[in-house]
């Protein structure tokens, strides 16, 4: 095992935590870390009770009647009926090697019909269309072979060269959005001919873990993010 086991956050938190620790998405065990440190951090404290409050003065108001104004209507109709017309574009699947690149594609008309659906369904939409080639999965879903999860799983348990250092870990999984989980592993690998480091979290069952690949240099606001999969022992 690394000389990583269990990376918690420390005060100051970073808003992302204290969001997560309202919505009640931190592991058991982090979010009450996070509680008994909380005196420790003033200001983090006052974004938790504003948001408390904020939930609580929502709470309290109806829900407001949306029309959908005719004119949208219509437009929206038309524009579905040229897509139905139209087909499905043709898509391009990203080179398998290319890590860091696109690994699914969607044509333009697909967005703008789902971008209609979205008026329908909801009354109001915001929604920000791309070019094709612009919209990719995030990269930290890009897909690993079964044969590379057996060195992830190596790399983040195996001794290491040189010590990771666990408040930049902290960090890097902030960047990727990955805040407040805890760190059971991590180490340094060559992740398909990229010098890369792999950081193993909980994934909910025994035995199972979110394994995130980054580039060695993943720190806050430096994502560096190649690629991430669920493995298991």
């Amino acid at each position: 095992m690394s000389d990583v086991s269990r990376v918690f956050p420390e005060p100051p938190f970073a808003p992302e935590v204290i969001a997560d620790l309202h919505a009640g998405a931190l592991d058991d065990d982090v979010a009450a870390h996070v509680r008994s440190r909380l005196p420790q951090d003033p200001a983090a404290q006052q974004v938790l009770e504003s948001l408390q409050a904020t939930t609580a003065a929502l709470n309290g108001l109806p829900a407001p009647d949306v029309v959908v104004p005719e004119s949208v209507r219509a437009a929206s109709e038309e524009t579905l009926g040229r897509l139905e017309e139209a087909g499905p574009a043709p898509t391009e699947e990203a080179p398998e090697e290319d890590v860091a690149g696109p690994s699914r594609r969607f044509s333009a008309i697909w967005l703008v019909a789902a971008a209609v659906v979205g008026v329908f369904l909801g009354g109001v939409l915001v929604a920000v269309l791309m070019a094709p080639g612009q919209l990719t999965a995030p990269r930290a879903g890009q897909q690993v072979a079964t044969a590379d999860t057996a060195a992830l799983l190596a790399a983040a348990h195996g001794p290491q060269s040189e010590s990771l250092d666990a408040n930049r870990l902290a960090r890097c999984l902030l960047a990727n959005r990955w805040g407040g989980k805890a760190v059971v592993g991590a180490g340094y690998l060559d992740y398909r001919g990229v010098p890369a480091q792999v950081i193993l979290t909980p994934a909910g069952t025994p035995g199972r873990f979110d394994a995130l690949v980054t580039t060695r240099d993943c720190d806050a606001g430096k994502p560096g993010t190649l690629a991430h999969a669920v493995v298991g022992e």
